[in-house]
């Protein structure tokens, strides 16, 4: 899971239901939450973000 210091957090897992679940309970606590299904492409979407 990569997080920056605004709490946006880019979570990176292939179980699309698990995912979503973790998502949206972190997203109740304020955080805001990226998902993808695989580490190249969370590598490709953290670097876009900076």
């Amino acid at each position: 899971m990569f997080v920056n210091n605004e709490g946006h957090l880019l979570l990176i897992d292939d179980h699309h239901d698990i995912a979503k679940m973790v998502c949206k309970y972190l997203e109740r606590s304020d955080y805001v939450m990226d998902d993808v299904a695989d580490g190249l492409t969370g590598l490709h979407f953290a670097l876009k973000k900076e």
